[in-house]
């Protein structure tokens, strides 16, 4: 007998599970789908794309390749010094580092290194046309770790453009 009342209490219990999820007007399989996104690796963002700061006098940039499986490696650069792509708050600066992931095709989340030793994730918002990825493109520092108030340095408005040929990309680097 205390075998059975098990039964029908486990029983009871997953019915009122799953009453209660189909109840709630699909909130969870929404909420399950979100969460799917994060960590995925939108093709819009896989390739390579070039870091440049148009506002100075010579040519500063950085190509960087974002493979499909999540990695960011640097592959080529001119006059950069290592500071493009720089994002501040404080007296603490992250530049671009080791990973990728996405949220949808408009937010891209970076692995990024900081000066006080710790590795951050940045949230980077980009337009929702992705026709435009081959011209310049500002995106939108969101966050940093979840912290608001992360920017460009006052020295550097790097912006970045999606790059289908290196070769041509990179034409005038290096004579």
């Amino acid at each position: 007998m205390r075998f059975r009342a098990g039964m029908i209490s486990v029983r009871l219990a997953v019915c009122c599970l799953l009453l209660a999820a189909s109840s709630c007007g699909g909130k969870v399989t929404d909420d399950a789908a979100r969460a799917s996104e994060v960590g995925a690796h939108d093709a819009r963002f896989a390739g390579t794309w070039v870091l440049e700061d148009p506002n100075l006098d010579s040519i500063h940039a950085e190509a960087w390749s974002f493979s499909a499986d999540g990695s960011v490696a640097l592959v080529d650069q001119i006059n950069s010094g290592n500071d493009l792509g720089a994002m501040e708050h404080g007296s603490t600066s992250c530049r671009f580092g080791d990973g990728w992931s996405s949220e949808g095709s408009t937010t891209l989340r970076l692995t990024v290194r900081c000066t006080d030793g710790r590795s951050r994730t940045a949230t980077l918002a980009f337009p929702e046309d992705a026709s435009k990825n081959t011209q310049i493109v500002t995106v939108q520092i969101v966050d940093v770790d979840g912290e608001d108030g992360w920017a460009r340095p006052k020295w550097s408005d790097w912006q970045m453009h999606k790059c289908t040929d290196l070769a041509v990309c990179t034409r005038g680097w290096h004579r």
